[in-house]
């Protein structure tokens, strides 16, 4: 079994809009105009990733590298 200091439980979300080459995280439209969360100027500064044993870990903006993509939105984490 996994040690539960590994197993991540939840994770912040960093949305973004653009076509490739070119990613907005301050002007996100869906049903209102928004910007996402921990920017550090105009791009991601990190996220905050829950784990089981109830520790939070801040992860590098950096080190987001799992992604969502739905039409011009992306989420990462």
């Amino acid at each position: 079994m996994k040690n539960p200091v590994d197993s991540m439980l939840t994770s912040d979300c960093t949305v973004s809009q653009g076509a490739p080459g070119y990613t907005n995280y301050t002007s996100v439209v869906g049903g209102l105009v928004d910007r996402t969360s921990h920017l550090k100027s105009t791009v991601p500064a990190g996220n905050n990733e829950s784990f089981i044993d109830g520790h939070v870990d801040w992860i590098d903006g950096t080190r987001l590298t799992n992604k969502f993509i739905t039409g011009p939105t992306q989420f990462s984490f």
